[in-house]
């Protein structure tokens, strides 16, 4: 991994999310100010600074699981509540 401390600095090496081109100019990343972990996205960068936070926005609307991404309280909710969840509306048939 390759690591940084100024943001929009061009570098060549392992990047979070490297499989999409920066933003802005070629070789152009996001590092985390807390660890050095380089992004090609701020968006990218955004999230990852929720880890260092501790920051959870998302939760479940069944019991008080909370998550930093969305995307993981959906899966927790198909896992654990998916009989309080609405049926597909094709499942009606």
């Amino acid at each position: 991994m390759v690591r940084a401390a100024a943001e929009g600095v061009p570098l060549e090496g392992s990047v979070a999310g490297a499989g999409d081109h920066p933003v802005g100019g070629a070789n152009q990343y996001h590092p985390c100010s807390v660890c050095g972990r380089l992004f090609n996205r701020a968006y990218n960068l955004k999230k990852h600074l929720l880890t260092h936070t501790g920051e959870k926005p998302f939760t479940c609307m069944f019991c008080p699981y909370r998550a930093a991404l969305k995307g993981n309280v959906t899966k927790h909710m198909q896992a654990r509540h998916l009989d309080r969840l609405a049926p597909p509306p094709h499942a009606a048939l």
